[in-house]
């Protein structure tokens, strides 16, 4: 008999069935696992940093796939940072995310932030403690993230960039005083009064803005309560009147309150009613006139209008601005409207904090300046929309340019240059010619490169007046020194080299009508086909073109036939079919027997958006109105006005016109059919566009100068 056979099994059924099951499903942790993380924890909680990370590292390695791996990660993430064992801290956190780990999102990023700005990674902490410090909902990490930012700026020598960190925490109303200044002394202490000025007026952060203000006035010396500082210390008070740091600056408190208090419903208006500019004042009151009537009809209520005249002297109108502001509370001004009294004046607003809507042709004014808007088309504005049209409506891709030799038309021809090539057309030819010139024949022929066959360029062709960074394209094409172009009419067979109207399809000229109207037939005489005067199958059509100073009936009775096709762009159009625009033309006949031109309509544009913002009856803070306006599209406009752009010039929608059977009409956006109009004519690049309507009567805008309006 087998006695082992016979023996009874020692374990009963039940044990059998359970170690069954555990060799089946997995023994689970270890007894050695499972003691390894319960010291884990208890050394962690006891702070026994040194041993929570050996013990960590037993784990992780020993049991790599242990369901206490994430604890691990991140009790040794949390060890290592105490040890300022920043590197480390870091792969344990990043690890413990990697597989998963959510708990307390927020509170990790926070912690990777800071790993990454002690280890001094310049490539990612400053992004990543930028994050914590604007979006954490909790006060103390995000404040002492934008701290640990400040101080990082500081360390790489970043001290503009300091500032702006330091502004996080104004942002956030995290900022204490005298603490955090004390770090953004160390940054302004690196700067010089020209970049905390620039920074005060350019930076969109109020905090920043604002913070940089107030240090430019400790450097200066200007926080001390004396006369001799208060037009400093008032100034800042009026830019930034809700400031954290303005009970720091004595007296400011009580002259913020003149900004965020009421400022009743007074617009002021400077104008030179007198002296040699009176009539353009004059104008410009016409216009205002007849906004303030329009308001009415809208029912808005009444505005009261405060005139000054400026005479046209920058000193009586930046006095005239303070006297609006001071004594009679308005709550924004009109004008000026002569670009010598502008860059004074625009100083004097800004430190006044007082919203001004200028009227001026100078651009730039408003860059950089809260306060300033400028209502003005500006040439710039309209090169862009001009280029637009012949890019894309009119399809074409080579552009020649001629332009009168002075500053102000070379920057245009500059923009026009680089706006081309931006929308991937280009210009074959350039030229200049004196800004008196009479005779173009030879311009024309400079333009073609003709004039360079017979005559090989000197160094005194070279150069192109005010645009030393460019070179005449024409020239390139003649270093093979090809043979003269036969005159029209002749026998010999054109050379294939610079064939007018293949070249070029349009000839840009920033100049008016006056001496456009005399370009037009010289270039003709030279054989390029403006208007489509010469058979097109020798001579390929080219298109005249210009800004807004053409707009004017005399272009084309002075010029005659040869200003056929030009095409033009302006913001301002008399026979315009748009409702506004009649209805404004309607009223300004029936008031003063005249036609209106682009000074009325501008400066009632102006006055009507300004009533505008004041229509709900409300009496706005001067700050008020500021924030309406940079956002306020206008709800009538007879200029194509649409709003403020963020350099503070207003936005313009252009119209192209035409010239066509003798009257300047509409091309785009392209106006109704009139009833009985059954005839169609194709635009000058052939695009099948129609206009229709006589000639406007309304003055000349910059994109040129005219002796009407140079101011």
């Amino acid at each position: 008999m087998n006695t082992l056979s016979s023996r009874p099994y020692p374990y009963p059924r039940s044990v059998l069935l359970v170690l069954l099951a555990i060799c089946l499903l997995g023994a689970g942790p270890s007894r050695k696992e499972q003691r390894t993380a319960q010291q884990l924890q208890q050394a962690a909680t006891e702070g026994q940093h040194e041993k929570v990370l050996k013990l960590a590292e037993q784990l992780l390695t020993r049991f790599p796939d242990s369901e206490h791996r994430l604890s691990a990660h991140r009790a040794a993430g949390r060890s290592a940072m105490a040890l300022e064992r920043w590197r480390e801290a870091r792969a344990s956190l990043e690890s413990y995310l990697q597989l998963g780990g959510r708990e307390e999102l927020p509170k990790l990023q926070y912690q990777l932030a800071i790993c990454l700005a002690r280890e001094g990674r310049l490539d990612a902490a400053p992004a990543a403690l930028r994050n914590v410090a604007v979006n954490d909902s909790d006060p103390l990490r995000s404040a002492s993230a934008a701290r640990e930012l400040v101080q990082l700026r500081l360390f790489a020598g970043e001290h503009r960039a300091a500032i702006e960190a330091s502004g996080l925490l104004l942002d956030r109303a995290y900022f204490e005083i005298p603490g955090d200044l004390v770090e953004s002394r160390k940054a302004a202490s690196q700067l010089d009064e020209a970049q905390l000025s620039a920074l005060e007026r350019n930076h969109p952060s109020p905090g920043v803005a604002g913070l940089a203000g107030f240090l430019l006035l400790e450097v200066q010396g200007a926080l001390l309560d004396s006369p001799e500082s208060d037009p400093a210390r008032m100034s800042f008070a009026r830019r930034h009147p809700t400031h954290p740091l303005l009970s720091e600056v004595p007296g400011a408190t009580a002259w913020a309150a003149e900004v965020t208090g009421s400022a009743g419903r007074t617009l002021g208006v400077l104008l030179p009613l007198s002296g040699r500019y009176a009539a353009v004042g004059e104008l410009a009151q016409r216009g205002i006139q007849l906004a303030q009537s329009r308001a009415e009809e809208l029912g808005w209520p009444a505005v009261e209008m405060i005139t000054l005249d400026t005479t046209g002297d920058p000193e009586l109108a930046a006095a005239g601005l303070n006297e609006l502001a001071e004594q009679h509370k308005a709550v924004a001004v009109l004008g000026p409207l002569l670009s010598a009294e502008g860059e004074l004046v625009a100083q004097q607003a800004q430190e006044l904090a007082l919203p001004t809507l200028m009227m001026v042709q100078r651009p730039g004014l408003a860059e950089g300046r809260s306060s300033i808007f400028n209502t003005w088309v500006t040439a710039e504005e309209q090169v862009d929309a001009l280029v637009e049209h012949a890019v894309q409506r009119m399809g074409l891709s080579a552009f020649a340019i001629a332009y009168p030799a002075k500053e102000s038309s070379a920057r245009l021809a500059e923009r026009f240059w680089t706006q081309a090539t931006a929308a991937g057309a280009e210009v074959t030819s350039i030229e200049s010619y004196a800004p008196g010139a009479t005779d173009f024949r030879e311009t024309a022929m400079r333009i073609k490169g003709t004039h360079y066959l017979k005559n090989p360029p000197a160094e005194a062709d070279l150069p192109l007046p005010f645009l030393d960074q460019r070179s005449k394209p024409q020239l390139a094409k003649l270093e093979a020194e090809p043979p003269p172009l036969p005159r029209r009419g002749s026998d010999e067979e054109l050379p294939a080299v610079v064939v007018p109207g293949v070249d070029f399809q349009a000839v840009f000229v920033p100049d008016n009508y006056k001496r456009v109207s005399m370009l037009a037939p010289g270039f003709l005489f030279e054989e390029i086909n403006l208007g489509s005067h010469l058979p097109a199958q020798d001579y390929p059509p080219v298109v005249l073109m210009g800004g807004a100073a053409l707009n004017h009936p005399e272009l084309v009775s002075r010029g005659g036939k040869y200003t056929e096709g030009v095409v033009l762009v302006d913001s301002f159009f008399l026979d315009s079919a748009e409702s506004t625009v009649q209805g404004f033309a309607q009223a300004y006949r029936a008031a003063y027997q005249k036609e209106p031109s682009i000074i009325e309509a501008n400066a009632y544009d102006a006055a009507l958006l300004a009533q505008q913002l004041l229509a709900d009856g409300e009496r706005l803070s001067r700050r008020e109105f500021q924030r309406r306006l940079s956002l306020a599209s206008p709800q009538e406009s007879v200029t194509g006005a649409r709003g403020v752009r963020t350099s503070g010039e207003m936005r313009h929608e252009m119209l192209c016109l035409t010239v066509r059977k003798g009257a300047i009409v509409q091309l785009w956006p392209a106006p109704a059919k009139a009833v009985n109009d059954d005839e169609t004519e194709p635009g000058p690049a052939g695009n099948g566009e129609t206009g229709s309507g006589p000639a406007t009567e309304g003055g000349p805008t910059p994109l040129a100068p005219t002796e009407s309006n140079k101011p």
